[in-house]
């Protein structure tokens, strides 16, 4: 038996839905950017797992003390790529100009995160350590931006036959 269903064993079957525990979750989601985010307010579920507890207090302790943070950097905006990142999964798959642009804005936007959390570890412990073990490839961000300007069109250089 988890620690969940133990839990669940001392209070009523029917104390969720007497909580209105749904409409939580609904209204939490209802203030996520991106789906991912969404989703994963909408599969929240009680824990009696003190460590797991304690775990996301910290987080949300954080993440309001990041909320209320002056620094420019912690108001870069989500860049919600997941449709388009799902779409690579799929053989001969091609993005659009614009998806690669938003892609492009995705991946700059975690980089400046990185660096953000790197910065500020003593501060932010926990977020950071979602952020360390990622490993962007400058080489991406590089090859995209030989490809298409600021405004996500494709360059007149984008190619030698382009250049000609």
């Amino acid at each position: 038996m988890n620690v969940l269903e133990s839990w669940m064993n001392i209070y009523p079957a029917e104390l969720l839905q007497q909580l209105d525990f749904h409409i939580i979750r609904e209204e939490l989601a209802a203030n996520c950017e991106g789906a991912v985010a969404r989703q994963m307010a909408l599969d929240l579920h009680p824990s009696a797992d003190a460590v797991r507890i304690r775990t996301h207090l910290l987080e949300t302790s954080e993440g309001l003390q990041l909320l209320s943070d002056q620094d420019g950097n912690a108001a870069h905006r989500y860049v919600d790529c997941m449709e388009s990142i799902q779409r690579l999964g799929f053989e001969n798959a091609v993005l659009t100009m614009a998806q690669i642009h938003q892609l492009r804005s995705m991946l700059r936007s975690i980089k400046s995160w990185k660096i953000f959390f790197k910065e500020r570890t003593g501060i932010y412990p926990v977020l950071s350590a979602y952020f360390n073990p990622l490993h962007l490839p400058d080489s991406l961000l590089e090859q995209i931006d030989k490809q298409l300007d600021e405004h996500g069109l494709l360059r007149d250089d984008a190619s030698d036959l382009l250049k000609d």
